[in-house]
């Protein structure tokens, strides 16, 4: 910062609120967006430092504004615009007949799937989770357990 621009900002301490609010005024023309001593003071000194720049050469003003005109620039989506979010995957279907393998702890499980359901060992599950909770001991989602998903 420059030595004259940091005297002015810190002559902005000295200041009273009301005298801030004026200062405010005077550089931009605007009346305060805020009564807070703090933030007028924040605005200000960025006022004063902002003033010393070289302003924004004519060719760069012509060129913003020719982009402006010419570009199409949306912040916003059109209101006709339909969009809905991709489907999610289709439920993986079991069929009757399908073997399902796993190594777990150094052992190999298989899992046979059946009109009735899971079977492993001789027992029947209802579901694949139910399955992976028998083998682990603990709640695992059956499709992640056995890589389908």
């Amino acid at each position: 910062m420059r030595p004259q621009i940091k005297e002015k900002v810190e002559g902005l301490y000295l200041m009273s609120t009301k005298a801030l609010a004026k200062e405010y005024l005077k550089i931009t023309g605007h009346p305060p967006p805020t009564p807070q001593r703090h933030r007028l003071i924040r605005k200000i000194a960025w006022e004063y430092q902002c003033d010393g720049l070289n302003p924004v050469s004519a060719e760069a003003l012509a060129r913003a504004k020719m982009i402006a005109e010419t570009e199409r620039l949306r912040s916003v989506p059109p209101k006709d615009f339909d969009h809905k979010p991709p489907k999610k995957k289709s439920n993986i279907l079991f069929h009757s007949g399908d073997i399902l393998t796993r190594n777990y702890k150094g052992k190999r499980y298989e899992v046979f799937v059946t009109e009735r359901g899971f079977e492993m060992d001789g027992m029947f599950y209802k579901s694949i989770s139910a399955v992976a909770k028998k083998i682990t001991g603990t709640h695992w989602n059956g499709k992640r357990f056995f890589g389908l998903v």
